[in-house]
């Protein structure tokens, strides 16, 4: 009982860290767009590298807390 709760709770966690990855995607998206419109191509280099560094973070730090998830998993299922 306590491990079915256990691991539901890490699934809730894991279904909210993909949607603000999601949400954060989106939203780099978005801006990217704006500053497409407005044609400010210099500005436009710089925060699009910015933008690209944030997401490349964002997604190595999601692989490690699987990666640390998984082991757990891997742990608990040795005891």
């Amino acid at each position: 009982m306590r491990e079915k709760m256990l691991e539901q709770l890490k699934e809730e966690e894991r279904e909210q860290r993909h949607e603000v990855y999601e949400e954060k995607l989106e939203d780099a998206v978005k801006e990217i767009s704006q500053l497409v419109l407005g044609e400010r191509w210099k500005e436009i280099e710089e925060r699009v590298e910015n933008i690209m560094d944030m997401v490349q973070k964002m997604a190595f730090t999601e692989g490690y807390i699987y990666a640390i998830a998984t082991l757990e998993e891997g742990l608990t299922n040795m005891v």
